[in-house]
């Protein structure tokens, strides 16, 4: 038996416009998948909706305030083979890789 269960994602989004993006998107993206806003997943399935509850918030809150502002650039473009979606490689990883670690041990 299979079972669907949708699954909440946690994601970075940047705090300001990123010039020529949007455009980007449009042009080169064909599929729904171009109407999510550019992103970088940080924990995927981690919760299950009804699981985020007050304490869940509260971690999430304290890992946001603790975590420094970070700046990095996303390149080179690629896409994953058997579903032609497009992503950026982050760089520097470190601060990425940091908050993704920092997510995962306290959620």
């Amino acid at each position: 038996m299979i079972r669907d269960v949708n699954r909440s994602v946690l994601c970075l989004f940047p705090e300001k416009v990123i010039n020529g993006l949007e455009e980007f998107r449009r042009r080169y993206i064909i599929n729904p998948g171009r109407d999510v806003p550019f992103h970088v997943t940080l924990q995927d399935n981690f919760l299950l909706p009804n699981e985020i509850d007050e304490s869940a918030i509260k971690k999430l809150k304290r890992i946001a305030g603790n975590t420094p502002v970070f700046e990095f650039c996303a390149k080179p473009l690629s896409s994953f083979p058997t579903s032609k979606v497009l992503y950026l490689s982050p760089s520097p990883v470190t601060p990425i890789e940091r908050l993704t670690t920092t997510t995962a041990k306290n959620i």
